[in-house]
């Protein structure tokens, strides 16, 4: 319980899985049972008597932990989309570029909150699954530490500003850079793919007779810029660039800078 009196709460998964080894527990219950009442050998029609009794949708035993199981999977999907702390984190640099519009002007510059899923799937793509997963579960565990050491819930502030989400982000940043040596074939088949996602998420009446908004180079120029403004302040420094190329190779921070002024060089001066 933290000291704004909520509670610190497992995901649904956990608690599910509890669930579900509480019914194997009745169900070992009732075969113990059964299997005193026969010199330890149990029939295998017993067996399956007991467990369609168990399955069975007046059973309220299963009917229960069915019923637990499916709102606790429900209330997952509401946390991860609310609580997701590496989306959080990389979201938190693009703020400013987005809109609750479901369809903005084509001409805005302005990206609509439906392409973050999107933006977030394809990051996974280019960094790899298991980096990605690796960075998720850091700075998930990272949010849960930080819960428990300040003991409330709504630590987002602490969280973006501690030293390790900001490496958690620049790793992923590094890593992704590399994949955009061929910089502007690269930026094309993002908007292509990121569009791909898009062009079904919008009905007719949210059209509202405009032109359905897509992603454009400049859009992702933006995104990109915001995220590595960061390490490009850390870079500019000679301090910054040795701990970089302490954590992240020289050639890490190669491609990280080369990426950092392929963005420049597209992105009009104010």
């Amino acid at each position: 319980m933290g000291t704004d009196h909520k509670p610190i709460r497992e995901l649904g998964s956990p608690r599910c899985k509890v669930e579900s080894h509480r019914l194997l527990a009745l169900l070992l219950q009732k075969l113990e049972a059964a299997a005193g009442q026969s010199n330890g050998a149990v029939p295998i029609d017993t067996i399956r008597q007991e467990i369609a009794t168990l399955c069975t949708a007046t059973a309220s035993n299963f009917s229960k932990v069915y019923r637990d199981c499916l709102v606790l999977l429900s209330d997952e999907v509401w946390e991860e989309k609310r609580q997701n702390a590496l989306g959080r984190l990389l979201i938190n640099d693009i703020e400013s570029h987005l809109t609750s519009q479901v369809n903005p002007d084509i001409n805005s510059d302005k990206i609509p909150r439906r392409a973050i899923l999107p933006m977030l799937n394809l990051l996974s793509t280019l960094v790899g699954e298991p980096l990605f997963q690796n960075c998720y579960e850091e700075a998930r565990h990272l949010r849960t530490k930080l819960q428990v050491e300040e003991g409330k819930l709504a630590v987002w502030q602490e969280f973006f500003a501690h030293k390790e989400a900001q490496r958690i982000k620049t790793q992923l940043l590094v890593a992704l850079s590399r994949r955009f040596t061929d910089f502007d074939k690269r930026v094309s088949w993002v908007v292509q793919v990121m569009n791909s996602q898009l062009d079904h998420q919008v009905t007719v009446k949210e059209l509202d007779g405009r032109p359905q908004w897509t992603l454009r180079p400049h859009h992702f120029y933006m995104m990109m810029g915001s995220l590595v403004a960061p390490m490009a302040r850390f870079l500019s420094t000679k301090e910054g660039e040795a701990k970089m190329k302490e954590r992240f190779g020289v050639e890490g921070v190669e491609f990280l800078r080369l990426f950092i002024t392929n963005l420049r060089e597209r992105v009009p001066s104010n």
